[in-house]
Order: structure tokens, then sequence, then C-alpha cells
């Protein structure tokens, strides 16, 4: 049997990698094809798997949001992408069994041309909690999927209502995260997530001007930095911050005098050992309050890190998400203080047993059973 599996942002695609770990844990046989139709795929590299296309960086990193995001990428060739990625769809669709979709719904609208075959559907960017499927969509959902897996139950009993053949397993965006947090948090110790999008840079560079702030230094910082973040790119952007990449036995730093900042790539570990996370992120920032963080974040420098945007996720996530409506370096390090010295080390809420629950298996069991 062939797999394949397309998925459109970082989030979906790591989404997508616990997808195919319980794939090839439950059915080892099975040939697993992936196509991310935003970005480079690295996660996917890094799990052993070459994307069958390679994409183009979008100045808005596949996070269209207002009529500015849609012309910036407009200019810089989306519409010249979009339809090179339907032809190859098309070219490849004799290969799969199955689909799975992972990503919003412009990614199952551009696997249409495969619907001859079962489509199974995991919306990650719609929940009722926060932003409700329109009619169109469901009509949409419901002619081209065959099953959906919603992100929560309550989106999930919405789309049922809608006729829409749905199933909530948990979210398999959780799966592999669920540690020892209660016991592991280090006193001051501050996660950084600049996000996975090309503004992640901009993003991170003013989380540096925030760490500038810390004199004496009283708190520690670290950054868990996504696959899609490319140093050597960072390294062009910081030189008139005064900071600089180091690499020492395979581990890379960001340093300013005896400032030393790691780049985490253990995302699970790096968020347990923390006290605090400032999150400019989509899914980390969900992941990182799924772990029992409190998650602070502001006003960054592109379209997934809008206030809009923050609120929309603090809907989600509720009062343990905080937006600061002052982005100022001198104000969140400020903000950054406050909460360490207020916030207990123990997470701040029992982790649902929804979260911990080994979805991506359930999935795909349900999936491999359907066939």
């Amino acid at each position: 049997m062939n797999i394949l599996i397309v998925s459109n942002g970082y989030g979906e695609d790591f989404i997508a990698c616990n997808l195919i770990q319980a794939i090839q844990h439950l059915s080892p046989e099975t040939h697993i094809t992936v196509l991310p139709l935003v970005g480079e795929g690295l996660i996917y590299q890094q799990k052993g798997f070459t994307p069958t296309l390679k994409n183009p960086i979008f100045p808005s990193g596949g996070f269209i949001r207002t009529p500015k995001d849609l012309l910036l990428d407009l200019q810089k060739g989306l519409l010249q992408n979009h339809i090179k990625q339907y032809k190859h769809i098309k070219q490849i669709s004799p290969i799969p069994d199955l689909t799975i979709c992972v990503g919003d719904l412009f990614c199952l609208w551009m696997t249409r041309a495969l619907k001859h075959k079962p489509l199974y559907f995991l919306p990650t960017a719609k929940s009722d909690l926060f932003m409700k499927h329109s009619w169109i969509e469901k009509h949409t959902i419901k002619s081209l999927a065959r099953h959906v897996f919603p992100r929560d139950k309550l989106t999930t009993n919405a789309l049922k209502k809608a006729g829409i053949s749905a199933s909530f397993f948990g979210n398999p965006m959780m799966d592999n995260l669920i540690q020892n947090t209660a016991t592991s948090a280090i006193p001051g110790r501050i996660a950084l997530l600049p996000g996975s999008r090309e503004e992640a840079y901009n993003n991170l560079i003013h989380m540096l001007r925030v760490i500038e702030c810390d004199l004496k230094p009283e708190l520690t910082f670290t950054v868990a930095k996504a696959p899609n973040l490319n140093l050597e790119i960072l390294a062009k952007k910081i030189p008139k911050t005064g900071w600089q990449i180091h690499t020492r036995h395979n581990q890379s730093f960001l340093q300013k005098g005896t400032q030393l900042i790691p780049l985490e790539t253990n995302f699970a570990t790096t968020i347990q050992h923390a006290h605090l996370v400032c999150g400019l992120s989509g899914t980390a920032n969900e992941q990182a309050f799924y772990m029992g963080k409190t998650v602070i974040c502001f006003e960054g420098f592109g379209p997934q890190s809008t206030k809009k945007r923050f609120l929309e996720q603090q809907k989600l996530l509720g009062k343990n998400l905080i937006f600061l409506d002052k982005n100022s370096p001198e104000h969140i390090f400020k903000s950054l203080q406050q909460f360490v010295n207020t916030t207990p080390l123990t997470p701040h809420k029992k982790i649902p047993a929804e979260y911990n629950s080994s979805a991506s298996e359930k999935i795909i069991a349900f999936i491999l059973n359907k066939k």
C-alpha cells in the first residue's frame, strides 16, 4: 500500500511526522510519499523522507491573512507555484492508495484530483473554539473527504451535525511531547519560540533585544529552534546587533559579550525545562501551553505573529496565554521578570487525557481499518 501525506505548514509537517511514525509502527510495509505545500519540508527530510516537490519560500511563509500578504506572495510567484503543485498532484495521482491531508481547507482542495481515492483530512487551522468552519467550508469538506479528524471534540460534533463523517481521537500535535514536566522546570529559565516561518528571523532579533535588557543577568534564556530556521540566513541578519552564532560540539549558540543563548533542537526537552515560554509561534505555542507552561506573547513582525492572531489563539488557550499590548524590549523584559516571580514552576493545569492519548496511532489505525 502507498499512502500520500500532504501538508501545508511547519506545524502541519510536525503533525504529519507523528502520523508517519504511527504508520511505520502499525504497517511497516506501507510506502509513504510526502508532499509539503509550504516550505522545503525540512522536518520530513530529518525523518529520512524526500518531498516529491520543492517549494520556494514566500514572504508570508504560507500564512496569508491580509490582502497585503497575498499581494506580496503573488509578486513572488505564488500563483505559478500553486499551478505547479496542482499539476504535480495530478501527475502522481495514480500512485497513492489513499491520501492524508494535514492543514487547512486549501490543502484539502489542492488534493481534489485524488478524490477518486480515499481522502482523510486533519483540519488544523480551524476550531469551533476560535474560528468556526463556514457553510461553504463544511460543504467542501463533505464533498472531498471520506473522514475528518478535527482538533477537538467541539469541532468534531459541529461537523457531525453538518453531515460530515468525523471522529476525535485526540490531537496528534501533542504526541511524543508529554514528559515529566512537573519536576524538571528550571527557575528563571525562559524558552523563546520565534516561530518557523520567514518572520521568525526578525522575531528572534527582537527577542535578543529583550535579552539585552537583562543587565545583571537575572534570567536564563534558550531558543527552541525550528528546523526551518536557517542559521546561515540568521547569521546574515544579525551582524548589526552585535550578536554572533557559534557552533561547538554540534551545539549552536547566540553570543554577545558574556550572554550565551543556546539554540536547542529538541523541542520537548527545551519546553520541559522552561519556567515560562515567550512564544511568537502557532503550533509551538499550543504545544507549550498543553505541556503546562504559561506562554507570553506580543506583536511580532509577520502575519503569524499579529495581535489579531494571538487574540484568536487566546480564545483557544485561555488565560495562560498572555498577550502584551506593548512590544518594546524594556516592557517585555519587565513583564517576563514579573511573571517569573509570580508563576509556579509546576504546570498550570493537568494535561487533558485527550492530549496524552497517542492520537496519531488511533487515527492511523482507524484509516487502515477503513482502507
